[in-house]
């Protein structure tokens, strides 16, 4: 039996802990959270039976991406980022509005979050523009392949803008971070970064002098006006009594529900603040984590998150070709920094940006969108080549001279550019 599951669970074993440990906190505290879904449903296991079927579905595609070769995908990200740059545009222009934004389309009665399947294709089409361009020997070669990855990555963040803020920081920070790893010159980042930074001022000063920035500015603006004001909060001057929880209802009950937690929580299920958080089982889910699971179950979340990194990081240093590594790298950075900004939003470090829990929030698109991404990372763990192969391939087992072979002609292969 152990047999079998080995066979089909392949890949890095730490990774894959990692996963199963994350997926199984999905699903208590979902069901925890839950509590109003279940209450305007009548149905109190459809929060259960929701989130259990889309983590069975992207467990199917993690297996499925895990046995893919990872040269596979650089031609498919490099498809992906034009395919992108398309569907955030028709989502902009006829996807439905929901809390506000436009974030979603619908699809044979199916409804997706676009954003959150263009992070995929996002880090693996920058990871091959990446690996193109430690191919290419002239500076003027290279200079195109870098001004043709800013124009798609340009574009997406862009439409990813109008209506999520959050996210288009994500993934600019993102691949800021697979630019740092690439062989991009400093000099050249320090270019592009001083560009950044001028077309930053020039947002904000459109935006605040004349008000022609996009229509949810305006939501972020106070977000961050509330978040800045110096004013002791009714919570931190122990008077409930003035907390209005009309304008900040959310952060105040997030703050109480980590406040009183205590070291080991409040335990399973018993969490109070769920039923007053709207969004206790997406945004706000670490805070129902920290009030039943108490400090403990908080750093030990944040710890997996954290050793998850450390294993992508551990994994690129095996890898001679430049794909792998920066495909890894990337998709591994972006779990963690969306992770981080969940915590961070849950015990009022930062505004509140909407970004749920990489694998454990609720919700199907975020879900399926980051099963993909581990299911390619698992793919690194496997067949990028080591740097120190070994020698005497008779000591190893039938599957990993099959998986030693295959990195063997992988790295054999001419470049593609």
């Amino acid at each position: 039996m152990a047999k079998h599951i080995t066979n089909v669970l392949r890949g890095d074993r730490t990774l894959w802990s990692i996963y199963f440990l994350l997926v199984s906190i999905s699903l208590i505290e979902v069901f925890s959270a839950g509590s109003s879904l279940s209450f305007k449903s009548g149905n109190y296991m459809m929060p259960l039976l929701s989130q259990g079927t889309f983590i069975f579905v992207g467990l199917a595609i993690i297996i499925v991406l895990t046995n893919c070769q990872v040269r596979r995908f650089r031609p498919l990200g490099l498809v992906g980022l034009a395919l992108s740059a398309l569907g955030l545009f028709l989502t902009w222009l006829l996807g439905d509005e929901v809390n506000g934004s436009s974030r979603w389309i619908s699809i044979a009665g199916f409804n997706f979050q676009t954003s959150e399947f263009v992070k995929p294709f996002l880090i693996t089409g920058v990871a091959a523009l990446l690996t193109t361009f430690s191919n290419k020997k002239g500076k003027a070669a290279r200079k195109i392949v870098l001004g043709t990855m800013f124009l798609f990555v340009g574009a997406i963040c862009f439409f990813i803008l109008l209506e999520n803020f959050s996210t288009a920081v994500l993934v600019g920070a993102t691949v800021g971070v697979m630019l740092a790893v690439s062989e991009v010159p400093w000099k050249w980042l320090g270019k592009i970064l001083g560009t950044l930074i001028v077309i930053a001022v020039i947002f904000i000063a459109c935006n605040s002098l004349l008000g022609c920035g996009p229509d949810r500015s305006s939501t972020w603006m106070a977000r961050i006006e509330r978040f800045g004001n110096t004013e002791a909060s009714p919570i931190e001057q122990n008077r409930p009594d003035l907390v209005d929880l009309d304008r900040d209802g959310q952060e105040s009950h997030a703050k109480i529900a980590i406040a009183t937690s205590g070291f080991f929580g409040k335990g399973p299920g018993n969490s109070v603040q769920r039923d007053y958080l709207s969004q206790a089982y997406s945004d706000f889910i670490f805070a129902i984590i920290v009030e039943e699971f108490g400090l403990l179950g908080g750093s030990i979340v944040v710890a997996l998150y954290l050793w998850m990194f450390y294993s992508c990081i551990r994994i690129s240093r095996r890898c001679i070709n430049p794909f792998p590594k920066y495909l890894i790298i990337g998709l591994g950075t972006l779990i963690v920094l969306q992770a981080l900004i969940n915590v961070s939003v849950a015990t009022g470090i930062i505004p509140i940006t909407g970004q749920n829990l990489p694998l454990i929030s609720r919700g199907g698109s975020s879900m399926l969108a980051t099963s993909m991404m581990f299911g390619m990372m698992l793919s690194v763990s496997r067949y990028a080549r080591r740097k120190d192969p070994p020698k005497d391939f008779t000591k190893l087992t039938a599957e990993e001279q099959e998986e030693a072979r295959i990195e063997a002609d992988f790295a054999s292969m001419e470049p593609i550019n």
